[in-house]
């Protein structure tokens, strides 16, 4: 087999989820902590209100910053002696680029990690480099069907006998990975998150039965929302935690 043809090729979409929720948690953190400041130290009304427009502009920018650099693209070439890694940003400009190959040999674990309702493949290197492949939703699977002609799991199983074939028959066994949501960072980070939509609940429940709520039908599905918030992030929480349980156990 010619070196430089690739035999099987697998590329799918990357959300970095972790990655836009922390900077969008940041970005509100940092705004309210300079309108606390701007209330304290600036006196003049219109220098005050010239300040908190500023700030919600700023607010607008980074936030359309921040969503176009969640969305990459992750592309994956098993190759004769190797891996070709080719990670881009979904849009152009709005990320770095990076492409890699790792030799077979370098290949030190494949690890499963279920990060969310997301499913991806993890592979570490020898050097201490991770990169990550993640399977797309059942419709852009069928949408992307004439690159990925199998499954994700067909795919890694396809890396392992690579893998096998070029040492000797001796390749990693497949094991769990923690997600960033399954790290104690993480699990803070969604408490967080559930003390600020219990709070947001509560505000939401307060003007609907205290009357200070119009009555119409959009205000009625957002306070619906709002109050049913805590059992998603609760959710989410319990099952981030179940599964970090899960995979240190092993």
């Amino acid at each position: 087999m010619d070196s430089d043809k690739p035999f099987l090729v697998y590329e799918s979409g990357y959300r970095r989820v972790a990655f836009a929720i922390v900077s969008l948690v940041a970005i509100v953190v940092a705004w309210f902590a300079a309108l606390v400041w701007a209330y304290r130290s600036v006196a003049d009304g219109n220098a005050l209100l010239s300040l908190m427009l500023w700030s919600v502009a700023a607010v607008v920018v980074l936030v359309a910053a921040v969503v176009p650099m969640t969305y990459r693209v992750h592309r994956w070439t098993l190759e004769s002696d190797g891996v070709r890694i080719e990670e881009r940003p979904r849009l152009p400009f709005v990320g770095l680029r990076r492409q890699v190959r790792v030799a077979y040999a370098d290949v030190l674990a494949l690890r499963n990690v279920e990060s969310g309702v997301d499913f991806l493949i993890e592979l570490a290197t020898r050097d201490g480099r991770c990169f990550r492949l993640m399977q797309p939703p059942p419709l852009a699977a069928t949408a992307r069907r004439p690159m990925n002609e199998v499954d994700l799991e067909a795919f890694r199983d396809a890396l392992l006998a690579a893998v096998a074939s070029r040492n000797g028959g001796a390749a990693p066994r497949i094991s769990e990975g923690l997600a960033f949501w399954n790290t104690v960072p993480g699990l803070c980070l969604v408490a967080v998150l559930l003390l600020a939509s219990l709070a947001l609940a509560g505000m939401a429940a307060w003007a609907m039965w205290g009357g200070g709520l119009q009555p119409t039908a959009r205000s009625g599905q957002t306070t619906a929302i709002a109050i049913l918030l805590p059992l998603g992030v609760a959710w989410w929480l319990r099952k981030s935690w179940l599964r970090r349980r899960r995979v240190l156990a092993r």
